[in-house]
């Protein structure tokens, strides 16, 4: 009979062992005490896949717990099906929580092995746990100072323009102008001088007249808009300046000069390369004259008067340093 007892014992230890889900799932599991324990984990993933055998061998997963703000708790899961990886954060009110989504997220990925059954259902999570498209995204951040303003750009430039000047008189003048400018980033500062070309009015009397020019000093502000090869700005401008009038045709032909003053806006156009040394440069201005000198020749009469409004139009060219 001893004998008998010692066969059957054998035989015993010789039958397979029922399967069990920590054969087939190799799981590190790296928690705080007070949370579930792996083999509690573990359990819970054969509550929902208990049909998960040895055979099913190759899912291999890690999962970190940690706390999150908020009294939260946070579970950053790696899972690895025969050399498929895929890895995800998730965030819950309670550690038990975030076990029990773990356990969810582990049986579904079973369901990815070769040998495993067919799945009776398909677990959800937890309806308080949440998944993080970025994990780190709910951490505080630091607090960093902000990035140094860059350096604003400085640029000095020389130009010549060639304008249709339309102050004076009842017709148009052609003037030539230098200018001067400075522009600090989209900041455009401008000084002019310009020197319009004789003009002649003739009086009522035939033979008599004036010939009038004028010279003018402008400054302007401009806010540009850059782009590689074009930019283009607003313009607000003040231009003052002497009139002279040589009268013809009479007995004493006098020389007479009246002040002008203007102020006005308008937009430029700029065409050449951004860090270029030479562009071309047009504009158009309105300008509302301020004074409005006369021109009265004696014993004749009113040979021209500056008007109310005028259009200012140049184009040129300039040079830019650095």
């Amino acid at each position: 009979m001893r004998t008998s007892g010692v066969v059957i014992a054998l035989s015993l230890c010789l039958l397979p062992r029922p399967a069990r889900a920590q054969d087939a799932l190799a799981l590190t599991w790296s928690a705080p005490p007070s949370c579930p324990s792996r083999d509690e984990v573990v359990a819970r993933v054969a509550r929902l896949r208990p049909n998960l055998t040895r055979a099913a061998s190759g899912l291999r997963a890690t999962a970190t717990v940690t706390p999150a703000p908020r009294g939260r708790w946070r579970v950053r899961l790696r899972t690895e099906v025969h050399g498929d990886v895929g890895e995800r954060s998730l965030e819950g009110r309670t550690c038990a929580l975030i076990a029990d989504a773990t356990a969810v997220v582990l049986a579904l990925a079973s369901d990815a092995l070769p040998d495993a059954p067919p799945p009776a259902d398909h677990p959800a999570l937890p309806e308080s746990v949440v998944q993080l498209d970025d994990p780190e995204s709910a951490l505080p951040r630091p607090v960093l100072p902000p990035p140094p303003p860059s350096p604003t750009r400085r640029q000095l430039a020389l130009g010549l323009d060639a304008a249709v000047d339309p102050l004076a008189f009842a017709g148009a003048a052609i003037a030539l102008a230098l200018r001067g400018a400075l522009e600090l980033g989209a900041l455009r500062v401008e000084l002019g001088l310009a020197q319009q070309l004789p003009t002649t009015l003739s009086g009522a009397r035939e033979g008599t007249g004036a010939d009038v020019l004028a010279t003018t000093l402008s400054a302007r502000a401009c806010a540009m808009r850059a782009r590689p090869m074009v930019s283009i700005g607003l313009c607000a401008s003040a231009t003052g300046g002497v009139m002279w009038a040589t009268a013809f045709g009479l007995q004493r032909n006098d020389v007479a000069a009246w002040p002008w003053a203007a102020a006005g806006g308008g937009a430029a156009l700029r065409v050449g390369p951004g860090r270029g040394r030479i562009a071309v440069i047009a504009r158009v201005e309105a300008l509302a004259n301020l004074t409005r000198p006369r021109f009265v020749v004696e014993g004749v009469g009113v040979a021209g008067e500056v008007y109310a409004l005028a259009l200012w139009t140049s184009l040129g060219v300039e040079m830019r340093w650095p």
